[in-house]
């Protein structure tokens, strides 16, 4: 199997890193050792500058379906 990118770790990093590249028409591969999702989260708080990015790339927008 031929792959572009491979991300080691589906975390918010992780899962991030491979939503921007297939925005940019890139497939990556993102491969993790738990086999689901996580139970519980780990992240105490969201740092400014995260909220900043997030913003930046319309992610704060809400939308009505």
């Amino acid at each position: 199997m031929d792959v572009e990118v491979l991300i080691v770790g589906a975390g918010p990093t992780g899962s991030m890193l491979a939503n921007q590249l297939a925005r940019r028409g890139m497939r990556p591969l993102i491969i993790n050792r738990h086999s689901g999702p996580a139970q519980q989260t780990r992240a105490m708080a969201v740092q400014a500058r995260t909220l900043e990015i997030y913003s930046k790339m319309g992610l704060n927008e809400q939308h009505t379906h």
